[in-house]
């Protein structure tokens, strides 16, 4: 009776470890899994624009604009956990915002496009944050297969401070 236990549970054993040996194996997914290729605005993001112009201290919005923009995500070939970006635009609908600036408000406009944006991903999170050539990117946000959302933030410093940024969740790209 104890030889027919122990060849039964030998037998089950046996079939239980060919199982979850068998099994196929998944291929590990990336971080960056979903997100190489080209995403659009399919409707423009409203931006807004801010300066210290007027007093060289204060950071004033000065006005916004539309912006339809388009993202090229590229794998990173040195970190599997980034991607490279390159961010293009259009604008349109140009609003100022009354200031007490005098007759210019000292907004000096981003030129398209920026290169060389590097983005960490980290579960469905995606964040940039490039300081490069006296400029500083962010974007904090979040994706799915099909839809990039987040906050944009930017800035540049010459003679005075100018830059622009979205609301949280203000920039939404889809997958093309």
């Amino acid at each position: 009776m104890k030889k027919k236990k122990l060849i039964l549970t030998s037998l089950i054993f046996g079939l239980l470890l060919m199982v979850i040996s068998g099994c196929k194996k998944d291929v590990p997914l990336t971080p960056a899994r979903n997100l190489v290729g080209t995403w659009k605005t399919s409707t423009p993001a409203k931006f807004t624009y801010k300066t210290d112009f007027c007093d060289f201290v204060n950071i004033m919005d000065v006005g916004t604009a539309d912006w339809d923009v388009t993202w090229v995500i590229k794998e990173n070939p040195n970190d599997e956990n980034k991607v490279d970006i390159t961010m293009t635009f259009t604008t349109s609908n140009f609003q100022p915002i009354a200031t007490n600036c005098g007759f210019d408000n000292g907004y000096v406009p981003q030129v398209s496009p920026i290169n060389n944006l590097e983005a960490t991903i980290s579960s469905s999170s995606i964040a940039i944050l490039d300081l490069s050539s006296g400029s500083t990117y962010t974007f904090n946000g979040s994706f799915t297969n099909n839809n990039i959302t987040g906050k944009w933030d930017s800035y540049y410093e010459g003679l005075y401070y100018s830059g622009e940024y979205t609301l949280p969740n203000g920039l939404i790209l889809n997958k093309q």
